[in-house]
């Protein structure tokens, strides 16, 4: 649905065991048409109007999501709270060992 191409499940959910932040979702970073831009924009104020009326959404999204929104800087760590997969790889091809996240 239209209405659901904006967000898409963690994907975490997919790795299932321990995997942290299963529950979820993470930005669709194809979400570019103009419509989208649109429902972008309306989420944004929906967000926004929350905050001010201290209504909190029940809407799962990962650390990663909300440092970024209050503009600290993200950690590689933070990877591996959305896409475990993906943090391993980076972290192979950076040669660096993998931080395990903490269980949240």
């Amino acid at each position: 649905s239209a209405a659901l191409s904006l967000l898409t499940p963690s994907p975490n959910r997919v790795v299932g065991g321990t995997a942290p932040n299963q529950d979820c979702f993470v930005l669709t970073p194809s979400s570019l048409s103009p419509y989208e831009q649109d429902m972008y924009e309306f989420l944004g104020r929906l967000f926004a109007i929350a905050i001010w009326t201290r209504v909190p959404l029940d809407l799962h999204l990962p650390p990663l999501f909300w440092r970024t929104l209050v503009s600290q800087p993200p950690h590689s760590a933070d990877l591996a709270e959305i896409d475990v997969f993906a943090h391993k790889a980076l972290s192979a091809l950076q040669g660096t060992p993998p931080p395990l996240p903490t269980p949240s």
